[in-house]
């Protein structure tokens, strides 16, 4: 786990390095440091299709749920229908809000 957080930090460095490359000695007025970072992670998060991220099932509140990304391009927990998914077989994970 740890050298994918190395890799991911070498990789925003080696962006941010090319912009300052780019734009030269004026590079600070033209970076934003923490969208760079940002932008990355909802690229990747973008990447991966549906089958990465199958439905769980919480069995304290007894629901399905699954992870999305919201508005703000954070990874969150959100519900699914039990009327679709119920009867599917899947892991039993316990939810973010029954935690």
């Amino acid at each position: 786990m740890a050298s994918k957080d190395i890799q991911k930090e070498k990789n925003n460095r080696e962006r941010i390095l090319d912009f300052q490359y780019y734009f030269g000695k004026d590079a600070d007025e033209w970076i934003n440091k923490k969208q760079i970072t940002k932008d990355k992670v909802v690229d990747t998060w973008r990447k991966k299709g549906s089958s990465e991220y199958p439905p769980q099932f919480c069995n304290k509140c007894n629901r399905y749920w699954a992870f999305a990304l919201n508005s703000k391009h954070k990874k969150v927990g959100t519900y699914l229908k039990n009327s679709i998914f119920k009867g599917l077989r899947c892991n039993t994970v316990i939810c973010n809000n029954c935690l």
